[in-house]
């Protein structure tokens, strides 16, 4: 178990950052599923975790900065879930090489980016 079940103390934890854990898959994001005010979610670089991973993401209601730069496995559809998160503020996709436009244009949903960095994002044109 990657992940210890959420407790009392849960609750009072805003921010998580997961940086660099290569082997960080999908169940661990819907373990942090769990954490009803988590604000602040970091899974750069975290390689395995992908369109699933993204789809848990839709449960943290209350994010407002989700950085999932260097995460291969994630693609359009997974955006689609993330378009779900409107108090989203910040938004890291770099290096996420199966992003492309259709996932861009998923995130017109989200009202409140102010941040949204692509870097990377090879699949991204002109016409998304």
């Amino acid at each position: 178990e990657l992940l210890p079940p959420p407790s009392a103390a849960s609750s009072l934890l805003h921010c998580v950052d997961l940086s660099g854990c290569a082997k960080l898959t999908n169940d661990a994001v819907l373990a942090l599923a769990a954490l009803p005010d988590l604000r602040r979610l970091s899974l750069a670089g975290c390689v395995l975790v992908g369109d699933d991973g993204a789809r848990a993401l839709q449960r943290m209601t209350r994010l407002e900065t989700v950085d999932l730069s260097g995460c291969r496995q994630l693609s359009d559809e997974g955006l689609a879930s993330v378009s779900a998160l409107t108090g989203l503020r910040s938004l890291h996709l770099s290096r996420c090489a199966l992003v492309g436009d259709g996932g861009l244009r998923q995130l017109a949903a989200l009202r409140l980016l102010s941040a949204l960095d692509l870097d990377g994002c090879d699949r991204v044109t002109d016409r998304g």
